[in-house]
């Protein structure tokens, strides 16, 4: 057994860091009636809708994090709304002095991720060579995502002492804000 089992933790989820470029030309699946058109960069109209999908996702309370990750000029947020109402949301943060941008928390519906991301990729200056997401347990996702370019940096096991399951509708809460985040 390993160690950590030894010492009472147990595996809870798989956390797994995506990067796909975004110097060429290649289309990420779309879905069905949705272009990337549809995907809204910087809206803030929907920032009470993230900040509620967020809570529905995760069962926390992240509002006072999201929203100083809000007020950062280099961050957006990115999203794809039907009959008014937001299906997925991401933040999508442009490091500076960095060719690396981003995408965490997603939140919603995986079938609209492909789409999101590809919106997002559309809309980055030049300057931007990779994109980067960290999956928060959702393999199908994973293989969506690396049968369309995305490499696999890494995968690790995130883990609980004797602790209770990880609160919310985490079949909604698709990508981490960063791993020390959640």
């Amino acid at each position: 057994r390993p160690l950590y089992e030894k010492m009472g933790f147990q595996r809870v989820s798989t956390v797994t860091r995506m990067t796909i470029p975004c110097c060429d030309d290649d289309k990420l699946k779309l879905v069905e009636g949705i272009t990337n058109a549809d995907v809204i960069m910087d809206d803030r109209s929907h920032h009470a809708d993230l900040l509620q999908l967020d809570q529905q996702a995760t069962g926390l309370d992240r509002s006072e994090t999201l929203r100083t990750l809000l007020d950062y000029p280099y961050v957006q947020m990115a999203t794809i709304v039907q009959d008014n109402k937001i299906v997925i949301a991401a933040l999508v943060t442009q490091h500076t002095n960095s060719p690396l941008v981003t995408v965490g928390p997603i939140l919603g519906q995986e079938e609209y991720v492909p789409t999101l991301l590809q919106g997002i990729r559309e809309s980055l200056p030049p300057r931007v060579t990779d994109m980067v997401l960290i999956v928060s347990d959702h393999p199908s996702l994973v293989k969506t995502l690396a049968d369309v370019g995305f490499e696999i940096v890494f995968e690790v096991g995130a883990m609980t002492m004797r602790g209770p399951p990880l609160p919310g509708e985490r079949d909604l809460y698709l990508g981490l804000i960063h791993p020390t985040l959640g």
